[in-house]
């Protein structure tokens, strides 16, 4: 057992790193796209599932735990990963793609250095920590597929629909997994993904026809999915109140006003 926890650990940055060295290969050969996606992806699928293989007396119950959960602590993980890999795609610059190279790497790391506290060292894990890391991971995860979900529409004529249905699928799950990491079943918040989504897309396929950049087009729609995905799951945990309403807007107001203040135009 202490052998496979010290393994286990070397894992959690090993991957990660390896990650990061097959994207910063992919830039010296950029015709292995399939084989770094397919390389990557496979690498922090095992990983999680490694990770989330927790130890529990019945085994019978452990592999049930795993079975139900693997999926849905995968979901920040492998989309982030897929955020990075569509951005290097559609990223010219040298900074950008050593920046999201960097925090796609850092991002897994630490989803993965969580996992491990939470199944393999209980007593250093931070009670909820999953719930606030995995919303800011969630975050980069969605800038980063709706950037190049935009990208694709200007850069390669890609139908809007279809950029727009990966891009709901993809908010779909990390919305789902926002609200399932702060206790709250699909029952009680199927409507709110519902509605969530069918927000998401109709503002996705406004911001279209905006002369901006992909940059602030999904800036823009990033702002709105964390207050709209924030003030849902809020509402239901029975924490949401006026004055918390009245911060979002503010805020949210203001995000966008400086992000189209910045912004330049085509």
């Amino acid at each position: 057992m202490r052998r496979r926890v010290l393994i286990t650990h070397l894992g959690v940055w090993l991957v990660p790193l390896a990650c990061f060295g097959i994207w910063q290969w992919w830039m010296t050969v950029p015709r292995a796209a399939v084989e770094t996606t397919l390389v990557s992806l496979v690498a922090v699928a095992a990983m999680t599932w490694w990770l989330t293989a927790r130890s529990v007396g019945i085994q019978r119950v452990r592999q049930q735990l795993h079975r139900r959960e693997y999926w849905r602590f995968a979901i920040s993980p492998f989309l982030l990963t897929l955020g990075v890999i569509g951005a290097l795609l559609v990223t010219e610059s040298w900074w950008w793609r050593e920046g999201t190279m960097l925090l796609g790497a850092v991002g897994t790391g630490a989803i993965f250095q969580n996992l491990f506290n939470r199944f393999f060292r209980p007593t250093h894990y931070v009670s909820r920590s999953f719930e606030t890391l995995s919303l800011n991971v969630n975050v980069v995860a969605l800038f980063l597929l709706v950037t190049t979900a935009y990208s694709f529409v200007a850069f390669l004529s890609t139908p809007v629909w279809i950029v727009a249905l990966v891009v709901v699928i993809s908010g779909t799950l990390l919305t789902y997994q926002t609200f399932w990491i702060s206790g709250i079943t699909l029952a009680q918040s199927w409507r709110w993904l519902v509605v969530l989504q069918l927000l998401f897309v109709e503002l996705f396929w406004v911001l279209v026809l905006l002369p901006h950049t992909y940059y602030v087009k999904g800036a823009l729609l990033l702002v709105a999915a964390y207050i709209g995905v924030t003030v849902a799951r809020n509402q239901l945990l029975g924490i949401l109140t006026n004055q918390l309403i009245r911060r979002y807007l503010a805020v949210g107001g203001i995000a966008a006003a400086l992000i189209l203040l910045s912004a330049q135009w085509l």
